[in-house]
């Protein structure tokens, strides 16, 4: 009895150690996305002991028609285990076939999640390399 008690208080601070660092991992990501996406960039703590990041994306041209915001809502055992919830959350410039293509370069970009390593940046990085296809006024 004395050996599971030890055995289960083991694998209870296997599992808290391993969530305090995947909360270090997702500050650390927070702060990098912060310094390169600037006033662009929006982190909030949710109930769940994971955070929400909330990114404006646009193109890196002189003037951008398109955008949009893409919100990755990350459990507790991200990136550990579980990987992000995308959604995009408000798309401006964009048609219907064009918000379909974006949906889709969203999920082949968020496939390529791998337990154990941060992707958000990565994700947003790609949906902004997707957006100057469509940066046309109107």
């Amino acid at each position: 009895l004395r050996a599971a008690r030890r055995s289960s208080r083991a694998s209870v601070a296997s599992v808290m150690s391993a969530l305090e660092a995947d909360a270090e991992e997702r500050a650390m990501e927070a702060e990098a996305l912060e310094a390169i996406f600037m006033e662009s960039f929006g982190v909030e703590a949710c109930e769940s002991g994971g955070a929400r990041y909330r990114l404006r994306l646009e193109p890196e041209a002189d003037q951008a028609h398109v955008s949009c915001v893409l919100a990755a809502d990350c459990p507790a055992d991200y990136p550990s285990t579980a990987p992000p919830r995308w959604t995009i959350a408000a798309v401006t410039g964009l048609g219907g076939p064009a918000r379909k293509e974006l949906e889709a370069a969203l999920a082949d970009a968020a496939a390529a999640f791998e337990p154990g390593c941060v992707c958000v940046f990565e994700v947003a990085s790609a949906l902004r390399d997707w957006l100057p296809g469509d940066n046309q006024p109107g």
